[in-house]
């Protein structure tokens, strides 16, 4: 009697998790459908490793390489995933447009108060490597587009090019064509404004 009770609680854990795979795999197999609709919209090619792998997209936006990655970290409350989209780019500054819950007051030093501008009633802040490089940045440009990305983690700007980071409630809706391709505008425009400072 006792080793029928093991077998059936074995039986339906092992049930219980496959279940959860299936379910995992339906998911990406939706995200990779919206990924696949950017593969026809601007070519390219998506990437899935496995059976319940995430997807990725790589290709080009005005030919500019562009990328599409789905990440997560490990919370207390679970997984809390990201949408993250990198565009070739070309800046002589290097910065960071940071979201409102990445940096804290207690965080901000002298030394680093000097770096940081807040934009959008505070929203979000950008922070360059030397002080010098804001009167550099046409601000004003910078929070219009970054403004249109919002709300997101991050975007980091480098001299080659551009990251930007969402958080992610419902991976289905934000990869998206129409999500991902309104990023995809707003990251070019911000590219051209990098470039031509």
């Amino acid at each position: 009697m006792v080793l029928w009770i093991v077998l059936i609680a074995i039986a339906a854990v092992f049930l219980i998790l496959l279940a959860m795979v299936f379910l995992r795999k339906l998911h990406f197999d939706h995200i990779h459908r919206n990924l696949l609709d950017l593969e026809d919209k601007y070519g390219g090619k998506v990437i899935r490793g496995g059976f319940a792998i995430r997807p990725k997209y790589s290709g080009e936006y005005k030919n500019k390489k562009i990328s599409v990655t789905i990440t997560y970290s490990k919370e207390k409350d679970g997984r809390k995933y990201y949408v993250e989209l990198t565009m070739q780019a070309k800046s002589r500054l290097q910065f960071s447009i940071l979201g409102p819950n990445l940096l804290e007051e207690k965080d901000i030093t002298p030394e680093r108060k000097n770096k940081i501008v807040k934009l959008n009633e505070d929203n979000y802040i950008v922070e360059v490597t030397d002080p010098d490089h804001i009167k550099l940045l046409n601000l004003k440009k910078i929070s219009s587009i970054a403004t249109n990305m919002y709300p997101f983690v991050f975007i980091l700007i480098t001299k080659t090019g551009l990251m930007l980071e969402k958080v992610s409630n419902d991976l289905i809706k934000d990869t998206d064509i129409r999500q991902l391709g309104s990023l995809f505008k707003n990251m070019h425009e911000l590219r051209e404004v990098l470039e031509s400072l």
